[in-house]
């Protein structure tokens, strides 16, 4: 199924603004895969341009989303690549932004996160672990662990 919009600006024959949105959305194998379109160009240039795809499925009680999305501006171009997965007891994911200025070099930026559920019944309790890091400004790279737990008190009726 797609559902797209396509807007011109057209002053005497002459369009001076574009802009056309819209996804894309298949049916795959335990799930759909979205292609979303951005493009934006004003007086025939090109102002802003996105495209890719995320592809979500499910099967057995857990959730898997691939992203790999493109966008570009007339001065920066950058690429966004990752996967996120979600059970019953679990989140993780990791995400990388690839980007590069005109005259630049490449640099990425990478964000990483797990939680997990280990709960019992007398002890609910969440770990995590969050990592950044980053080409270009890496004094800001951190890692980071989490622990959240309560103490589940038992009531008892006579």
């Amino acid at each position: 199924m797609e559902k797209y919009v396509d807007f011109s600006l057209d002053i005497n024959g002459k369009k001076h603004m574009v802009v056309q949105l819209g996804i894309r959305t298949v049916a795959i194998k335990h799930g759909f895969q979205y292609s979303p379109r951005l493009f934006l160009a004003i007086r025939g240039e090109k102002v802003a341009d996105l495209s890719g795809t995320v592809k979500v499925t499910e099967k057995k009680d857990v959730t898997l989303c691939e992203i790999n999305l493109n966008f570009s501006t007339k001065k920066l171009n950058l690429k966004v690549t990752g996967h996120t997965s979600r059970g019953l007891a679990s989140w993780e994911g990791r995400v990388t932004v690839a980007y590069k200025f005109v005259g630049g070099v490449l640099q990425n930026v990478t964000v990483e996160l797990r939680v997990g559920n280990t709960s019992s019944k007398s002890l609910t309790q969440y770990r995590g672990n969050l990592i950044v890091s980053s080409s270009a400004y890496s004094s800001l790279n951190f890692e980071s662990a989490i622990e959240y737990q309560v103490l589940n008190t038992i009531t008892r009726q006579f």
